[in-house]
């Protein structure tokens, strides 16, 4: 592996029957921006945060996407990043911010980038 190249993945959660006291803009918001300045290690390009059906945050390295089924409680969460880390970091930190019955997580290697 050349020293001079970032492999970069996209990280899928989906999280199952989460509990009604979880799921609420407030909640989202808290999540997006804790997840965005410590986990992704990021700082927005834009003020791209926005909260309805969907929630997206663009990043200069990375981004996150989240989209529910309020009706279901389902949330999804879809992020690329170049950082590496476990997977267990991830199932971890959307835990303390939602109780969910399921968490299914797939990481996907996606491109690399040289210098």
């Amino acid at each position: 592996m050349d020293n001079n190249t970032v492999y970069c993945k996209n990280v899928l959660i989906n999280l199952y029957n989460i509990d009604n006291n979880d799921f609420n803009t407030e909640n989202i918001k808290i999540f997006v921006r804790d997840m965005t300045f410590e986990i992704l290690k990021e700082h927005r390009t834009h003020n791209t945060l926005r909260i309805s059906r969907i929630a997206f945050n663009q990043l200069f390295l990375s981004g996150l996407y989240l989209h529910g089924k309020k009706y279901k409680n389902n949330l999804y969460i879809d992020f690329t990043t170049c950082l590496n880390f476990d997977s267990d970091v991830y199932v971890a930190f959307v835990k303390k911010y939602f109780s969910a019955s399921n968490i299914h997580i797939k990481q996907i290697d996606r491109f690399n980038i040289s210098f």
